[in-house]
């Protein structure tokens, strides 16, 4: 619902086709450092006086990192929804296609199963 409450929004300012263009980039600005970024501790292991150092991000605490949930596949499902959606909304001539299609890859390549426990940095 918050998906579709902005996507309102953004049509106030530009025509449905552009906002959705606009949806997905956001999506992607919003939920790439939110899931794939930023880890932290798990919340059963919040104890400051641990010396541990198994920090997650939230993608990999889903489900206990359990691939393939029902979670994880409709969280992989809405950032292709939402390319198909503004890639063929509007008119092509002024669709930036490739700023979807690198929205749409940000979030798809790191819930592959492969990249599970890829850390950078």
């Amino acid at each position: 619902t918050f998906l579709i409450s902005l996507w309102l929004v953004l049509c106030i300012f530009t025509d449905a086709g552009m906002a959705l263009t606009w949806l997905n980039l956001l999506h992607a600005l919003g939920t790439f450092p939110l899931l794939h970024w930023i880890s932290i501790k798990g919340l059963e292991k919040q104890n400051v006086y641990d010396n541990d150092d198994d920090s997650y991000t939230f993608w990999e605490q889903i489900d206990d990192g359990k691939q393939w949930t029902r979670t994880r596949k409709w969280l992989l499902v809405i950032p292709v929804v939402l390319y198909l959606m503004a890639t063929n909304s509007t008119d092509f001539r002024r669709q930036p296609l490739l700023l979807n299609l690198l929205a749409m890859l940000v979030l798809v390549i790191p819930k592959i199963p492969f990249m599970a426990k890829n850390k950078q940095g």
